[in-house]
């Protein structure tokens, strides 16, 4: 018996983890300060462009613990990783934005990135 006919072979009893088809990309509106902002479905170049921003955002952690950072530094790879997903995050929005704001917006951003976000606002309806 090869390899390709275990493969082959539909498997009994086998639990299922992840259910991929509710991974269905969807645009996720929030609102900051009163104004609507959507994170469109990503496509594979969205996802390169994500992909850079948070590689940018490293560089920003790491030259933070080196104690080289810059406040407009700072809001600049807050900035890059929110544009990568969302064009209509400005640099005032960020600027406004307090702490608690930043954190869950970058949070959200790494669900979208994960696709998470789309499942769990359909556990949401499902609770509500």
């Amino acid at each position: 018996m090869g390899v390709t006919r275990l493969w082959n072979r539909e498997p009994k009893n086998v639990e299922v983890v992840q259910d991929l088809d509710k991974l269905v990309s969807e645009p996720i509106g929030f609102i900051l300060k009163g104004k609507r902002h959507v994170i469109h479905p990503l496509k594979t170049r969205d996802f390169l462009a994500v992909y850079e921003a948070m590689a940018k955002w490293d560089d920003t952690v790491k030259k933070a613990k080196a104690g080289g950072l810059t406040d407009a530094e700072l809001v600049d790879g807050y900035l890059a990783v929110f544009q990568s997903v969302c064009a209509s995050i400005t640099r005032n929005d960020v600027l406004d934005m307090t702490l608690p704001q930043r954190v869950a917006l970058f949070n959200l951003v790494l669900k979208v990135i994960g696709a998470e976000a789309h499942v769990m606002g359909e556990k949401k309806n499902l609770t509500a």
